[in-house]
């Protein structure tokens, strides 16, 4: 197995990216505290759509300001609970629930929009404000077959949909080679992961407004070692 890419040779490889140097805390007492806040000062959001809340704008680093009034792409949508979200909130957004429905199905909660693979999306060209994408990776990254090229596809996807001269778009997790499973699987996710940024050094070229940065989300755990999550933070 060749020697892994630290973050630090990611950053020299691609210097078109800055880091934000606010490490933002993603403690579970500390999210769990803001679920509760978002619940008091939105009594209609009810305990689930406020981690969804939560989840989609300070995980984000988003406000619910940032979507108000535009015209928003769910990528990976899921029970879509985060448009539902939005209106519980008195936050007015036309907001677009796009997945593939393989996690979820088609049961009664259930809800999207548009159905499809946010490496092949049927929106035409520059359609989108904001551009969000949460936890959508495939679940067999895991799998030492699986396609590495997924997250490349989806960055250029997202790049197409998203409006250009203001368009947002944010991507997480980016787990910047933190290590997953086990050897096999953290090597497939490497590839994915360095494929990923190849493509954005591509994009970069073609796109010559846009900026890329990386917010660091840090979980201290009691044992030493912190776990984190990236956020790719885009503007066009």
């Amino acid at each position: 197995m060749p020697e892994r890419v630290s973050v630090q040779t990611l950053e020299v490889l691609y210097p078109f990216i800055s880091r934000n140097p606010v490490q933002i805390p993603h403690q579970y007492a500390f999210t769990h505290r803001l679920i509760s806040d978002y619940e008091h000062q939105y009594p209609k959001l009810g305990w689930r759509d406020s981690g969804q809340a939560v989840k989609y704008t300070y995980s984000l680093n988003m406000t619910p300001e940032d979507y108000r009034g535009k015209k928003v792409l769910d990528a990976g949508s899921g029970l879509g609970r985060f448009k539902r979200a939005l209106k519980s909130m008195g936050v007015e957004a036309d907001v677009t629930n796009f997945d593939d429905g393989e996690t979820y199905g088609r049961g009664e909660d259930y809800v999207v929009d548009v159905q499809g693979k946010v490496e092949h999306m049927p929106f035409a060209d520059n359609t989108f404000d904001v551009s969000v994408v949460s936890w959508v990776f495939p679940n067999q990254f895991l799998d030492e077959t699986v396609d590495t090229n997924f997250m490349a596809e989806q960055l250029r996807e997202l790049v197409r949909v998203t409006k250009k001269g203001g368009g947002i778009i944010r991507y997480t997790p980016v787990r910047m080679f933190q290590v997953l499973q086990g050897p096999e699987q953290q090597a497939v996710y490497d590839e994915a992961t360095i494929k990923a940024f190849a493509e954005l050094e591509k994009l970069h070229r073609e796109n010559p407004g846009m900026k890329t940065r990386i917010t660091r989300l840090i979980d201290d755990q009691d044992n030493g070692q912190d776990q984190f999550e990236d956020i790719l933070e885009i503007t066009l």
